[in-house]
C-alpha cells in the first residue's frame, strides 16, 4: 500500500484500528497524511473529491457495513487484492464548498467498520474524512466495544445493543454456526453499559464543568452531562485547538472533563438536550471566546 498511516500517533491519538492499512488519493495522486491524520495538498487542484482506500491486513477480520434511516445493517461492498485476497474498502469523499471555504459532509465523509476480536468482543469504528477552518484531517474514531456472548437458546446477546435485532441478526449471519458455538455463554448478570446518558458513579464536577458523554469526530458533535443531570449539546467550533495532543484538530475525547463558558438555548429543540454550551475549556488549555 502505498502512504499508509501508522496506527497511533507518537501523540497517543488513534488514527486506525489495528489491522487496517490506509490510503489516500486525488485522482491517481497520493496525498500526503501526517501523523496526526492532516491532510496536505496542493491547494491549486482544488479537489472535488478524495478516494480513502482501506485493506484489511491477514489474520484480522473487518466488514464495513451501512446503516440505514430503519437501522437496517448490510454489509458494504468490497474488493480483493493482493495474492492473499484481502478485503479492500473504497469511499469517495465530495468536498463541499462555500464562498469562503471547504467542508465534508457526514454521513458521506466517513465510512462505518466492525472489528471482529477473539472471545466474541465486536469494536465499531467510524473512519472518514473532516474539515475545521479550511483544514481537512483523516479521522478513526472507535465508537463502541460490545462483549457478546450466547444464552442458553443459542442466540446472539451483544451487550449494549440487545435492542437492535437487525445488528443481532446481521452479527449472528458473520458469526456463523461455528463462530457462534465459541461465543462465551450469557452470565445471570450482563456488564453495564454506559452510553453517556448518564454521569458515571464517583465522577466529581465542580462549578461550571462537565463530563464528555460522547463526541463524534465525523459530525463534529457531542454530548456534555453537568453536574444537574442535564445534557448539553457541543459542536467542534466551541472547543479549543487539542495543542496538548500535537494537533490543532478540535476535537473531545468521551470521559473528560470541561469547564462550560456559558449556554445557550438550543438551535435546532429536540427535547434531548437542555442547551448547547459554548466557549469550553479543559486544563491548559484557552477557552474559546464566549
Amino acid at each position: 500500500m502505498t502512504s499508509a498511516v501508522a496506527n497511533t500517533a507518537g501523540n497517543g491519538i488513534q488514527l486506525l484500528p489495528e489491522g487496517l492499512e490506509m490510503s489516500l488519493k486525488i485522482g491517481e495522486q497520493t496525498v500526503e497524511v501526517a501523523p496526526d491524520g492532516k491532510i496536505s495538498w496542493n491547494d491549486e487542484d482544488k479537489p472535488k473529491h478524495l478516494s480513502l482506500e482501506l485493506v484489511v491486513k491477514p489474520y484480522y477480520r473487518f466488514v464495513a457495513i451501512v446503516v440505514d434511516g430503519s437501522k437496517n445493517v448490510v454489509a458494504k461492498k468490497h474488493e480483493t487484492t493482493g495474492p492473499d485476497q484481502r478485503f479492500r474498502y473504497r469511499l469517495t469523499v465530495p468536498i463541499e464548498r462555500s464562498l469562503t471555504k471547504r467542508f465534508t459532509k457526514a454521513p458521506a465523509n466517513q465510512i462505518r467498520i466492525i472489528k471482529f476480536r477473539p472471545k466474541g468482543v465486536v469494536e465499531q469504528w467510524v473512519i472518514g474524512v473532516i474539515a475545521q477552518e479550511d483544514n481537512f484531517w483523516v479521522v478513526a474514531q472507535r465508537m463502541y466495544e460490545i462483549p457478546c456472548y450466547r444464552d442458553t437458546e443459542g442466540t446472539l446477546v451483544p451487550v449494549g445493543w440487545r435492542e437492535w435485532p437487525q445488528m443481532i441478526t446481521f452479527l449472528t449471519e458473520q458469526f456463523g454456526p461455528d463462530g457462534m458455538s465459541k461465543l462465551p455463554e450469557a452470565p445471570e448478570e450482563l456488564p453495564a453499559m454506559n452510553f453517556g446518558v448518564e454521569l458515571p458513579e464517583g465522577v466529581k464536577l465542580g462549578d461550571n464543568q462537565a463530563w464528555v458523554a460522547y463526541f463524534d469526530e465525523g459530525k463534529g458533535f457531542g454530548s456534555l452531562v453537568p453536574p444537574e443531570g442535564v445534557k448539553y449539546s457541543i459542536h467542534w467550533t466551541q472547543i479549543p485547538p487539542r495543542t496538548d495532543l500535537g494537533t490543532g484538530r478540535r476535537f473531545l475525547k468521551k470521559g473528560e472533563i470541561v469547564t462550560i463558558g456559558s449556554t445557550q438555548p438550543c438551535s435546532q429543540p429536540n427535547g434531548f438536550y437542555a442547551a448547547e454550551a459554548i466557549g469550553v475549556s479543559m486544563g491548559d488549555l484557552e477557552p474559546m471566546p464566549v
